[in-house]
């Protein structure tokens, strides 16, 4: 039988992707992995005979060069649980780790079809957690939508290991909050810019909860709560001039509003520093919004990978 066209192949391309970033956490990685993908696929076209889909033929090569990637690598993370330190007021910032520890963040159109519990940061951090053969039966279900049976067929392992490994995430995942409606979502959105643009961390902080957590990599520690994180926006970002920092919005990360983050260099211009990315949930009593999770995620490199200036005028 002949190879699947090349156009057919590469039509696959975008959800590959995801599945690829779901299984190693960074954007470069999950690239690459799709690169590989096709590569392996043309190789073995031949041998597609069409008992499956073009699809989950497809998605079963992903996952074994996922597979074979994880085997030699360290899963990614986020700063936050028991072996990381919580920020108390008057602690001095740790140093930064590698920035190849980290879970990056994930540019999400508004037209793909990803259910947001299962592509956002908390969800990917959990994912990170259980061995690669577990994290794949996990995606496969719940990402993808594969029955246990097809996940197990796929993995070639049996149904128990497959179920053994969702009961383990859903354990780790415990009850989700609701979302804010759109309306509420662009307000907090915009209120939260103007606060970080006028260097007003009162005003940001008023947007949380007493459990709202707070992550910076490549810092390895996490933040919990207004008062603790009204003391890092002021002793850190907020240190001295305010007005030295832009924050471009219109894009989303994991299925959560984000914004490009960029400091003043010499010269007047502002320059990428990172990406910031607001897990938003509402009130379930009046359904008010609130910023569930803040990250602030350093790396310029990220700035450009969601399609973001290159720099912002003074």
């Amino acid at each position: 039988m002949p190879s699947p066209p090349a156009a057919d192949l590469e039509a696959h391309r975008s959800r590959l992707r995801v599945h690829c970033y779901r299984m190693t956490g960074c954007l470069q990685d999950a690239e690459d992995l799709v690169q590989e993908t096709l590569v392996r696929a043309w190789e073995k076209g031949p041998s597609f005979r069409g008992e499956a889909s073009l699809t989950t033929w497809l998605y079963r090569i992903a996952t074994n060069a996922c597979l074979d990637f994880l085997r030699s690598r360290k899963s990614r993370r986020l700063p936050w649980g028991p072996e990381f330190p919580q920020y108390r007021h008057g602690d001095e910032l740790p140093h930064p780790e590698a920035e190849a520890v980290w879970l990056e963040p994930f540019p999400t159109p508004e037209d793909q079809a990803l259910r947001r519990e299962h592509i956002a940061l908390a969800y990917l951090t959990l994912l990170q957690t259980l061995p690669p053969n577990q994290r794949a039966a996990v995606v496969l279900v719940e990402g993808l939508g594969y029955s246990a049976q097809e996940a197990a067929d796929l993995l070639e392992t049996t149904v128990a290991s497959v179920n053994s490994a969702l009961q383990r995430a859903r354990k780790g995942r415990g009850e989700g909050r609701p979302e804010p409606d759109p309306r509420g979502s662009r307000d907090i959105l915009e209120r939260f810019v103007r606060a970080w643009e006028t260097g007003n961390a009162a005003a940001i902080v008023a947007m949380m909860k007493s459990d709202t957590r707070m992550v910076m990599p490549p810092y390895p520690l996490w933040v919990q709560g207004p008062g603790d994180i009204l003391r890092v926006l002021q002793d850190y970002p907020f240190h001295g001039d305010p007005a030295r920092w832009r924050l471009v919005p219109g894009v989303r990360a994991n299925g959560s509003p984000a914004l490009g983050f960029y400091g003043r260099d010499t010269t007047g211009v502002f320059v990428p520093w990172g990406v910031q990315v607001l897990d938003l949930a509402a009130d379930p009593n009046d359904g008010s919004p609130f910023i569930a999770g803040y990250y602030v995620f350093k790396g310029p490199h990220l700035v450009t990978a969601f399609g973001l200036p290159p720099s912002v005028e003074g």
